[in-house]
């Protein structure tokens, strides 16, 4: 049976029976020099970052290593054994650092920026928007981050089902119109959408709730096994007829995301299973480095949406 990667319960379960530290397709210091220069084109001296599906890899503490506080760095992922081992593990390598890195801090409330000693680590899910947006400070903040990492974290998010769109746009309405609104997003999570059209693929729903804590020239960084993994990016004009939200122009994502770079990478050299063993073809992974437009979030409803309760 195949893994399930969308499933909340099956990372629990991994990062509690497996808690050594492991990276998915590529060691973490591979990401290095890529992030040193995008940092160093950052207009913000001292710019947030956002490592999404942060598990039990590496790249978390070369994160720290790149950033003059570590404050600036909030790990997120939706198993609640991958934040905490996260946190033990930041504890137990830089003792003399552990200290103020609550959400207040975050905030800014009763911390000054040098005070700022631990990087953050929450529990967000990020197909649920008001979850997210609470891990990167509230909708108060804004948008916020320069940098978005993600090492094969959309590679698990693409084995998720599709989202109903109306749920989308319910929740970005709670963002943006109050906390009051909340309710109403509940009541929409379990409706059945009559139209089976109206739903979005989970890779588009990320794209939009990313955008929405993303900064205008912000990038996301991410490294996939799959070529086509932002395949809604791209000009193939066969996209439209993969998911309905590209023939609604105020769903797609090419208005908040420019794909400015995709490029193979070659993957670590797997081991020979005898001498005597035809030679394997070479594995690529795939680098995508996406940035953000100036178009805001959330955008308005399209009326032609039928919301039944």
């Amino acid at each position: 049976m195949a893994p399930e990667f969308s499933s909340k319960s099956y990372w629990n379960t991994r990062f509690t029976t497996s808690p050594s530290a492991f990276d998915w397709l590529l060691p973490a210091c591979s990401l290095d020099p890529l992030l040193r220069t995008t940092l160093a084109s950052c207009p913000d001296p001292s710019p947030h970052i956002l490592h999404i599906g942060c598990g039990s890899s590496w790249l978390a503490f070369h994160l720290r290593a790149h950033v003059s506080q570590p404050g600036q760095v909030l790990n997120v992922d939706f198993a609640e054994a991958a934040v905490e081992l996260g946190r033990r593990k930041e504890a137990e390598m830089y003792p003399e650092d552990e200290g103020l890195s609550s959400g207040a801090e975050w905030r800014g409330e009763g911390a000054e920026e040098g005070e700022r000693r631990m990087m953050r680590w929450e529990v967000a899910g990020l197909l649920d928007l008001a979850s997210l947006v609470a891990a990167a400070g509230g909708s108060a903040a804004g948008p916020r981050f320069a940098l978005v990492l993600d090492k094969s974290t959309s590679d698990a998010i693409a084995c998720a089902e599709s989202v109903p769109a109306a749920d989308v746009f319910a929740g970005m309405d709670a963002m943006f119109s109050g906390s009051d609104a909340y309710g109403t997003v509940s009541s929409l999570r379990d409706r059945s959408v009559s139209d089976g059209s109206n739903t979005l693929d989970p890779m588009i729903v990320l794209s939009l709730h990313l955008a929405t804590v993303v900064i205008e020239g912000g990038s996301w960084i991410a490294v996939s096994h799959s070529q086509e993994r932002f395949w809604f990016l791209g000009s193939n004009s066969s996209a439209a007829a993969r998911d309905p939200c590209r023939k609604l122009n105020s769903l797609d994502p090419k208005r908040f995301w420019n794909l400015e770079r995709k490029e193979p990478l070659d993957a670590p050299e797997q081991t020979e299973l005898s001498n005597d063993a035809v030679s394997q073809p070479k594995i690529k992974h795939w680098l995508y480095v996406i940035v953000r437009t100036s178009e805001l979030l959330p955008p308005k409803r399209p009326r032609t949406w039928n919301e039944k309760s």
